[in-house]
């Protein structure tokens, strides 16, 4: 006799990957797409279905775990039901990217009115590490104390 797979087992193995709600959601979407309704039991077939529409549905991060989780019910080979075989092509590699240079951002009017006086304009430039803005700021900034 075969063994089935329970929807306890079911909820178990989604429950280790998504919260409470979210597991039974899932399960239901999961059941609809197999074409199986909900059961205490299900038969190999049934699990293989629902093996595989766990495969379709769920976030392939998340899909080992559960599909391992149902296999150990008997119900569905720890494989999955339709493992690929991996690729034997290496993978292309990419183009490394460089980062574009940093400059610094002008001084707007809005900054020496006072309008943004946030305190990150003053700290802009000294993050930027260019100094001649940040002594043209400084300045700025004593000239609007002095005024104050």
């Amino acid at each position: 006799m075969a063994t089935q797979l329970s929807h306890d087992t079911l909820i178990s193995a989604l429950e280790a990957k998504f919260d409470y709600l979210t597991a039974r959601a899932v399960a239901g979407e999961v059941l609809d797409k197999a074409g199986v309704k909900k059961s205490d039991a299900y038969d190999s077939g049934a699990a293989q279905r629902i093996a595989q529409a766990v495969e379709s549905l769920v976030p392939a991060y998340k899909q080992k775990s559960i599909l391992e989780r149902i296999a150990v019910s008997g119900a569905v080979s720890a494989a999955g039901p339709a493992a690929a075989p991996e690729s034997k092509k290496p993978a292309k590699a990419e183009a490394p990217v460089e980062a574009a240079p940093v400059t610094a951002a002008p001084v707007t009017a809005a900054a020496d009115s006072g309008a943004a006086d946030s305190g990150a304009a003053d700290a802009a430039p000294a993050a930027e590490g260019d100094a001649a803005a940040a002594e043209a700021h400084e300045g700025k900034a004593e000239k609007k104390k002095k005024k104050d």
